[in-house]
């Protein structure tokens, strides 16, 4: 009882990583969308309106840039390593409408609608994200409705024929390394990182850190180095 109230007052703070597809609009932002049981594909959850309130903050820790943009035929150009010095610092995470970051998708949106795709240099990014609420598959969804499919998610995110015509639109070669890494995934790429919490007998702060696991390390090395 005494964490379940935490989880309705926010008092509990969970963070996770997310690696996922394209590269969102912005550093990063609040995503605002109820989501329910998906109305004709029963096994799914989604964003509909008159579901239960759900709220992640997310923020740009990496920018996976298309090896077709470098200089160095390795990664980035140089207007790729500026672009997170362009968009500007991290919001805070535990602060709602954060000056610079304006709130996402606030009204109900209608399922399967979201952003169009994302504009940017990056075709993957790693994405900090800390949730207000604890909807089921709710990290999932919301990057779907951003705009960014989470990378090997079977159900929300890209097929694998999707999968191998974005990676090799970004220009990863067919037998790569990376490309084998990304296929080879056998889950979506999300991490719980972080648990914070008030001990219910004794109220002392706990907090509990989780390394990521090294099949996304491995991911992680693959899509820098493309």
């Amino acid at each position: 009882q005494a964490l379940s109230g935490q989880l309705k007052s926010r008092a509990l703070k969970r963070q996770y990583v997310a690696y996922v597809w394209h590269q969102p609009p912005r550093r990063g932002g609040i995503i605002d969308a109820p989501i329910a049981r998906h109305p004709t594909k029963r096994k799914e959850m989604a964003i509909v309106e008159g579901g239960r309130h759900a709220v992640t903050h997310y923020s740009v820790e990496r920018i996976y840039s298309s090896p077709r943009r470098g200089e160095d035929g390795r990664g980035a150009s140089t207007a790729d390593k500026n672009v997170s010095a362009q968009l500007g610092p991290h919001p805070n995470p535990w602060t709602r409408n954060n000056d610079g970051y304006p709130s996402l998708f606030r009204a109900p949106s209608p399922v399967g609608e979201g952003v169009a795709h994302p504009t940017g240099a990056g075709y993957a990014t790693k994405l900090r994200c800390d949730l207000d609420t604890g909807r089921t598959h709710q990290i999932r969804i919301h990057m779907k409705h951003l705009g960014c499919p989470m990378i090997g998610d079977p159900v929300y995110g890209l097929s694998p024929k999707q999968t191998l015509n974005i990676i090799h639109k970004a220009g990863i070669i067919s037998g790569s390394e990376t490309e084998k890494i990304v296929i080879s995934l056998s889950r979506q790429a999300l991490h719980a990182r972080m648990l914070r919490l008030i001990h219910p007998v004794t109220g002392a702060e706990m907090q509990f850190d989780a390394p990521e696991p090294d099949d996304l390390k491995a991911l992680d090395a693959a899509l820098e180095l493309s």
